[in-house]
C-alpha cells in the first residue's frame, strides 16, 4: 500500500474518530429523553409539582416510568386508589371515585412488567393502596408485543419475581443488556436528531420549562393532572370522528394494531405470571379491579373477524376467566358495544376518550367496594 493510501485511510479514520465523538458529545449533552441524567431532576420536578396538588405541562420527553418511581419515593400518604395501565387507561381520573386519594400510575405501552414494577414501587415504600385498578391491554400476555421500556423500572420487577418466587437466571444478563442499550443511544442516529431539534428550540428560544398551574390549560401539548392523569393536546382532542375513523380504517387495514402483531396464543409463562400477579395482591390485602380499556368500533370488527387476532378474544375470555376465580370486579370490555362506547368516544383506533371511561366506571362503580 503506498503512503498516499496510507495517508487517506489514517485521515478518514479520525475523520470518523471526531465525528463518533462529536455526535456521542451532542447526545449526551442535549439527552433530550434525559437517559442520562442519573438524578432524574425532570421527573423529580414533574413528581414534585403533581404530589403539591398542582397540573403540569410543557413538559418535554422524559421517562415516564421513572416518573413513577419519582412520585411514589416522594409522597407522604399512599392513595387510596391507584391505577396502572398503558395510554389507553390515562383518562381514568379521581372523580370517578368519590375521592381525592387517587393516583394514575399508567405509562405509554404497559406491558405486564410494568404492572408489576409499579405496584412493587408501592409494596417496597411500605405504602400499599387499598385498591389497585389493572388497565390489562391484550398485548400483556404477547410474547412478541414489542415492548421494552418496562426495563428503566426493571429492579421492581425483578424484586416482585423474587416475591413470587420465581428466579430469573438472566436477570444479571437482562440488567447488563439494559445498560448498554442505554449508551447506544449516544452513537444513535435518531436520538442525533431528537438532540439537534432540542438544541435548535433552544437557539430559537423555545420556552421548555415546565408549567404549574391550579388550572387545566387549553394547551398545544397534553397535561399531566395532579392525580396523575392526562388531559390531551389540541391535536388530539379536535380530532373529528371522520379523522378517527380514517386513521382506525388505517391502521386496520395496514394490519397495524399497535403490539398485537404475531400474537397466534396466549403466552404460558405470561398468563401463569398474570394470574401469580393476582393473587400476590389478595394475599397484600389490596382490593385488584380490572379494567378492559376498549377499541374504536372499526378496530374491533377487524380484531372479531380476522384470525390473526383471535387471542384477543382469548385475552378477554382468559382474565375474565381470572377474575371469576378471585371475585374480581371487571369495568369494561376489549369490545366497545360491551363497554357502551360509540366512535364518537375514541381519539384513534385505541384510546377511548374520557367520556367512554366515565360511562363504563359509573355503572361498575357501586360494585367497587373496599
Amino acid at each position: 500500500m503506498s503512503n498516499a493510501y496510507k495517508s487517506y485511510y489514517i485521515s478518514a479514520l479520525i475523520a470518523f474518530i471526531i465525528t463518533l465523538i462529536a455526535i456521542c458529545l451532542i447526545n449526551y449533552h442535549a439527552d433530550p429523553a434525559h437517559l442520562f441524567d442519573a438524578e432524574n431532576k425532570h421527573e423529580k420536578e414533574i413528581a414534585k409539582y403533581m404530589i403539591s396538588g398542582m397540573n403540569v405541562t410543557n413538559f418535554s420527553n422524559y421517562d415516564e416510568r421513572i416518573l413513577q418511581s419519582q412520585y411514589v419515593k416522594s409522597i407522604a400518604d399512599v392513595p387510596d386508589i391507584v391505577t396502572t395501565g398503558s395510554s389507553r387507561s390515562m383518562t381514568v381520573r379521581k372523580h370517578l371515585f368519590g375521592t381525592n386519594s387517587f393516583f394514575n400510575n399508567s405509562v405509554s405501552g404497559a406491558s405486564l412488567e410494568d404492572h408489576m414494577a409499579i405496584y412493587q414501587m408501592y409494596y417496597e415504600k411500605n405504602m400499599l393502596p387499598k385498591a389497585v385498578i389493572l388497565g390489562l391491554d391484550p398485548w400483556i400476555l404477547n410474547r412478541n408485543n414489542g415492548q421494552s421500556r418496562w426495563e428503566s423500572i426493571s429492579d421492581y420487577y425483578y424484586n416482585i419475581l423474587q416475591r413470587l418466587g420465581i428466579n430469573s437466571e438472566s436477570t444479571s444478563s437482562n440488567k447488563k443488556l439494559l445498560i448498554n442499550n442505554k449508551y447506544m443511544q449516544l452513537i444513535s442516529f435518531a436520538y442525533l436528531t431528537e438532540s439537534l431539534q432540542l438544541i435548535l428550540r433552544k437557539i430559537k428560544h423555545e420556552n421548555r420549562e415546565l408549567i404549574a398551574t391550579n388550572e387545566v390549560p387549553s394547551s398545544v401539548g397534553a397535561t399531566k393532572l395532579s392525580d396523575g392523569s392526562l388531559v390531551y393536546g389540541n391535536e388530539v382532542r379536535n380530532r373529528t370522528i371522520e379523522n378517527v375513523r380514517t386513521r382506525a380504517i388505517g391502521n386496520a387495514k395496514r394490519g397495524s394494531i399497535y403490539a398485537l402483531n404475531d400474537f397466534r396464543s396466549l403466552n404460558s409463562d405470561l398468563t401463569e405470571l398474570l394470574g401469580k400477579f393476582i393473587q400476590i395482591i389478595i394475599e397484600d390485602g389490596v382490593t385488584p379491579v380490572i379494567f378492559l380499556p376498549p377499541y374504536h368500533p372499526l378496530t374491533y370488527q377487524v380484531i372479531s373477524s380476522k384470525s390473526d387476532y383471535k387471542s384477543v378474544i382469548e385475552t378477554e375470555k382468559y382474565i375474565r376467566l381470572l377474575a371469576n376465580k378471585h371475585n374480581i370486579t371487571v369495568f369494561g370490555s376489549y369490545d366497545p358495544n360491551l363497554a357502551g362506547c360509540n366512535e364518537a368516544q375514541f381519539t384513534d383506533d385505541m384510546h377511548p376518550k374520557e367520556e367512554c371511561i366515565n360511562s363504563i366506571f359509573s355503572r361498575f362503580n357501586n360494585n367497587l367496594t373496599m
